[in-house]
């Protein structure tokens, strides 16, 4: 007579085949609660930063001045940044240096370079990634498109001359800083805005830059 196996089967090494599958589900489900865990912090990073963002508008600190451009301008929130591609609403605080801190409430207008709307390059610099977030879209923009920069003075309206998608470099191209970017030698006679990110959503050391041209200034 065929005897019939009772109980749970058992692998080759003679371990119960369903602690093994048990195991393993518990192994998923201890992943996918860190990588919850992450995304909800990071997705709750960027929510808090775009609430600051938020309440600096509100607040008018961004316009109350002086303006970079004037003597006796003072580093914390210098203007507005407007990219009317982005929404009408899209409007995000200009820091006045690039730290780390300065980097998590805005976007930041690089130290030494032009201020908004005078000869020479205007250099401003922001996250692809966390801290809200402000230039995860700046490669969607193309030749053409306007970009607004608003102090306690002027409302400065530029135009993309090179799109932010056509033009890459290293972290260190400290070229990108010159009045005239990648001419040193020479003396500006154009008003430059410049913007710089992170190239690729994962972290490497590429860089995405737009120049703009300066098409308008309305004084307020």
């Amino acid at each position: 007579m065929r005897r019939t196996e009772l109980g749970p089967r058992r692998s080759a090494a003679g371990r119960p085949a369903r602690r093994r599958r048990t195991s393993r589900i518990a192994v998923v489900a201890v992943v996918f609660l860190i990588v919850a865990a992450v995304v909800g912090g990071f997705l709750g990073g960027n929510a808090i930063a775009r609430q600051r963002w938020a309440a600096a508008i509100a607040s008018g600190e961004c316009l109350a001045g002086p303006a970079p451009e004037e003597e006796g301008a003072a580093a914390g929130c210098v203007g507005l940044l407007r990219i009317p591609r982005f929404g009408d609403g899209w409007t995000v605080p200009i820091r006045g240096d690039t730290s780390f801190g300065a980097l998590g409430q805005g976007v930041g207008w690089v130290a030494g370079t032009t201020a908004p709307g005078q000869i020479g390059n205007c250099v401003i610099v922001g996250q692809r990634l966390g801290a809200g977030q402000p230039f995860f879209r700046l490669r969607e923009l193309e030749a053409g498109d306007l970009v607004e920069v608003e102090t306690a003075s002027h409302i400065y309206v530029y135009a993309l001359d090179i799109a932010p998608g056509d033009l890459t470099v290293t972290a260190k191209a400290a070229w990108v800083l010159d009045p005239v970017p990648g001419a040193s030698d020479l003396v500006p006679q154009t008003a430059l805005l410049s913007l710089v990110t992170a190239q690729d959503l994962l972290r490497t050391g590429d860089r995405s830059v737009g120049v703009a041209v300066l098409l308008e200034t309305r004084e307020k």
